[in-house]
């Protein structure tokens, strides 16, 4: 493999550029210095292997640790950290192999925690695709959110509709376009906002 260029990363690291881009890493300029790697020069499969156990696979797996020091993350939050300081793919597989060998993460677990926290605070579909943006699978959020949402929906959907119409008057088609329209926003399905709406409709005629 050449040694593609050697440019300022920050003030105190370098980005290694192999093959043209090809593959991409960063070293501190004091390692940079001893191990002589300069612009042009070839660099062998066995050195570059040498890079990876002496210098960049303890490195990662401080780094990961680091990141997951104050709160639980995805597996995907994780590797996107790690791809922004340039580790190959090749590393980041190897770090999270790591942390999930020890269980620092654990996609169902942080979907398990991350649902009760939100359940009764959140709609199911808020809740769902909030993970889904943190990068778990849509079958872990499917399999757990059957097991823990369901029974809360409809409550926490009448709840957020009463206080949402306080003080309107759902007996103007187009403040119950409104309240329907800013229920669905919510993430509620039609069903669910249906029967609330009927709901509290019942217990107003009954008072």
């Amino acid at each position: 493999m050449t040694v593609s260029s050697v440019t300022d990363f920050d003030k105190k690291r370098k980005k290694i550029s192999l093959d043209e881009g090809r593959l991409i890493f960063l070293l501190y300029k004091g390692e940079l210095g001893r191990l002589r790697l300069r612009e042009g020069d070839e660099l062998s499969e066995e050195a570059l292997r040498q890079i990876y156990e002496d210098t960049l696979k303890p490195r990662i797996k401080k780094r990961a640790l680091y990141y997951l020091r104050s709160s639980d993350k995805t597996e995907w939050e994780v590797r996107r950290k790690l791809r922004e300081s340039l580790y190959p793919d090749e590393l980041i597989d190897y770090a999270l192999d790591f942390l999930k060998g020890y269980g620092f993460v654990d996609d169902g677990r942080y979907a398990e925690n991350f649902m009760e926290a939100r359940r009764g605070r959140d709609s199911k579909r808020e809740i769902m695709q909030k993970l889904r943006r943190k990068g778990i699978a849509s079958e872990e959020i499917d399999r757990i959110s059957g097991e823990l949402l369901a029974e809360d929906e409809e409550e926490l959907c009448r709840e957020k509709l009463l206080k949402y119409i306080r003080g309107r008057d759902l007996s103007d088609p187009k403040e119950r376009a409104r309240a329907y329209r800013y229920m669905l926003g919510k993430g509620f399905s039609y069903d669910t906002v249906n029967a609330a709406m009927q709901k509290i409709k019942e217990n107003q005629t009954d008072q």
